[in-house]
């Protein structure tokens, strides 16, 4: 079973860049690879680290068959 997922990063109200990972969207799989990657001192850094993170792309918006949204 795939288990799909989209990720937001969010900066204000208005600032948002989407990522999504097709497979492997386990809270303890990648949302363990996400809390790895946040930078609490540079937003900019985040990104970078999550774009480094297997099977990650960026997106539009959210997918219409995810199963986790983080």
């Amino acid at each position: 079973m795939s288990t799909r997922a989209n990720v937001i990063l969010q900066k204000g109200d208005n600032r948002k860049i989407w990522f999504y990972r097709h497979c492997d969207g386990y809270p303890s799989g990648l949302g363990k690879e996400i809390e790895d990657a946040i930078d609490p001192d540079s937003s900019e850094e985040t990104i970078l680290n999550v774009l480094e993170i297997p099977g990650i792309e960026l997106t539009s918006g959210k997918h219409g068959d995810i199963e986790y949204l983080y």
